[in-house]
């Protein structure tokens, strides 16, 4: 996901390959995205097509934030329909107050777009110890929902930023067999970082099918070389989350360990989150080390 903004096709062509990313042959949206940046802080509203596969990880600090609590928690509930992200405010170090922030912001975003609060995951990114602006971000609801888009990728890449000086997205299509694979991801990560993630957050979209188990599986061992292998202050953030979220409407289903598939795809993904060069160099006597959570 540390793609270099050169490494992308022209801002054109990069816009209309996130659109076509994620879209099935009906041309419906299988994860829109909208950002909220000119009207608010910075909100961001990823939703997610019924019946997909999801997958987190999230930081190693003993200290987490509201959300990153929250979030846990509901993944063990429910299968998430939407991923809510506001930045500039991380909701950490702010106790109860802050717990039950996110809890009613869950709520009041389910009630909004019909779903349980459990299928809502709040990610958050910003300055510690203040609480969250929740009556502003409340009335952002009706139009986030409204203005969703699968177009939307790069501008919510710029939307999520706090410290970053540029937005971090990337998007490839792969063959797996025979068949066409789309991965898209947007992540943020600049400051307070070393070993075991990073102040970031990352969301990433794949159209294959696949087992929950394997999915989690894939995403740990991606992380634990890359986002994991990251140092630059030696402080490890309290808001850290990676999100991988596979809609099963491509014609590429894996249930299988054993399935030669499978391999391919942790390959491909392993491409979108770090450098090539740098993955194509690595030391390989350091993969698959399990310093992730």
């Amino acid at each position: 996901m540390l793609a270099r903004e050169l490494d992308l096709p022209n801002l054109t062509n990069f816009a209309r390959v996130l659109e076509d990313a994620l879209v099935d042959k009906t041309d419906k949206p299988l994860i829109l995205i909208f950002d909220d940046s000119h009207l608010l802080s910075d909100i961001s509203l990823i939703e997610i097509a019924e019946g997909s596969t999801c997958s987190a990880v999230f930081t190693k600090n003993a200290f987490c934030a509201a959300p990153v609590t929250v979030s846990k928690a509901h993944l063990k509930q429910h299968s998430p329909r939407y991923c809510l992200i506001n930045a500039g405010n991380a909701n950490a170090g702010t106790g109860s107050r802050g717990y039950e922030d996110t809890l009613n912001i869950c709520q009041s975003l389910a009630s909004q777009l019909g779903c349980l609060a459990e299928q809502v995951l709040p990610f958050s990114t910003g300055v510690i110890g203040e609480f969250l602006p929740v009556e502003n971000i409340e009335k952002s609801f009706s139009t986030l929902h409204a203005s969703l888009n699968e177009s939307n990728w790069l501008s919510s890449a710029h939307a999520i930023k706090t410290t970053d000086t540029v937005a971090k997205a990337v998007t490839k299509s792969i063959m797996l067999g025979d068949k066409p694979v789309q991965i898209t991801g947007i992540a943020k990560g600049s400051g307070m970082i070393r070993p075991d993630m990073a102040t970031m957050l990352a969301f990433v979209g794949t159209d294959i099918g696949i087992d929950q188990e394997l999915l989690d599986e894939v995403l740990k061992t991606t992380v634990a070389q890359s986002f994991n292998r990251i140092c630059v202050d030696g402080d490890t953030s309290t808001n850290d989350a990676c999100v991988l979220m596979a809609t099963g409407k491509s014609d590429v289903h894996i249930n299988d360990k054993n399935d030669p598939l499978l391999r391919q795809f942790q390959i491909e993904l392993d491409l979108v989150f770090v450098v090539r060069h740098f993955l194509n160099n690595r030391p390989q006597s350091t993969l698959g080390q399990e310093n992730y959570q």
